[in-house]
């Protein structure tokens, strides 16, 4: 099981990146709750005894490799101003991108980030990393996640890079009077990292 942990009321800054060599982003500020995985799961272990009996020859085989691969649950909420663009930026996050392989967020052409990322194998011969594989439904788009809370100290601000979420379109988008509340659910397929500044980019 991977460990989850979640923050609550913190100030902080949410960037959405593309899969472009040099990736597009674009950022909104929140103060909301977010759960996302610290790390992948690593691969079980599964004990073979000596015929039945627990001796010094007995010893753990790694099994197959899909917990590693496995998608892990990503759940934020915010608020948005129905008449800012990230209103729509948002919007074209979550919907499909049409037939084509690219979605047009802000002016520009987001390309998947699925399969961008590196993830450590479990073989027992010698672990490697390797690249995630891209999905088999050309549909389902992925972006990276980011996330930086302020450190109220001044000292070290710090947060998470989440890479490969895809947001399947049955999210729960609220439209009120001025307010927009958008409460996304994900899956992350690729790496976690630990941050203290956000990557480099292009803002749409």
């Amino acid at each position: 099981m991977s460990n989850f942990q979640s923050y609550y009321i913190k100030v902080g800054r949410l960037r959405f990146y593309s899969g472009n060599p040099t990736p597009y982003f674009f950022e909104l500020p929140f103060r909301g709750a977010v759960t996302g995985p610290v790390d992948r799961a690593r691969a079980g272990e599964t004990l073979v005894l000596d015929r039945g009996r627990f001796t010094a020859d007995a010893h753990y085989v790694s099994p197959p490799d899909d917990p590693l691969l496995a998608p892990l649950p990503f759940s934020c909420n915010f608020r948005l101003a129905n008449t800012e663009p990230n209103f729509s930026k948002m919007l074209t996050i979550i919907k499909p991108p049409g037939g084509v392989n690219f979605k047009n967020i802000g002016g520009r052409s987001w390309l998947s980030s699925k399969a961008t990322t590196q993830i450590r194998n479990a073989d027992p011969l010698g672990q490697v990393l390797a690249t995630t594989p891209p999905f088999s439904d050309s549909e389902k788009h992925c972006v990276t996640a980011e996330i930086l809370w302020t450190d109220p100290q001044g000292v070290q601000n710090r947060g998470f890079k989440w890479g490969e979420v895809y947001f399947p379109p049955d999210q729960k988008v609220t439209e009120g009077v001025d307010v927009v509340t958008v409460d996304l659910t994900g899956e992350v397929y690729g790496a976690i990292s630990l941050i203290t500044a956000f990557d480099a980019g292009v803002e749409s």
